[in-house]
């Protein structure tokens, strides 16, 4: 099958504010999140929101920009800098047909994951 639309992720700067080194038990809980089913493609998209919500971290969608939706690990009851991890995925991408939509979120979780691994923004777009 061939894909529609190419995908590339790319690193971006560091988290702002980043907490203090999170616990295991709370990487644990982010990846897990992560590897949820609860994280599906439609999720990606709409409104600034709650996601899903582990323990210790949740998954929100925070205010959009023009040309991105910004995605965001946080820990849990934890005020001002408890971002983990962060992607902005490109709003284009939301409308990409229905076979290229598991390819998107694989794409959009590596980033995710890679964001939770070296404290940094990444960013999912249209190769």
């Amino acid at each position: 099958m061939t894909l529609a639309v190419e995908i590339k992720n790319k690193q971006g700067g560091e988290i702002p504010n980043y907490p203090p080194q999170p616990s295991k038990k709370i990487l644990k809980d982010a990846e897990d999140l992560i590897d949820s089913k609860k994280l599906d493609f439609a999720s990606l998209w709409g409104s600034q929101g709650e996601i899903t919500r582990g323990e210790f971290t949740r998954i929100d969608r925070q205010k959009p920009s023009k040309t991105h939706q910004n995605i965001q690990i946080q820990i849990n009851n934890m005020q001002g800098g408890s971002t983990i991890a962060a992607v902005l995925i490109q709003l284009e991408l939301g409308n990409v047909g229905s076979g290229d939509r598991e390819t998107v979120l694989t794409f959009f979780k590596q980033a995710l994951k890679a964001s939770l691994g070296d404290k940094h923004i990444w960013q999912t777009d249209k190769a």
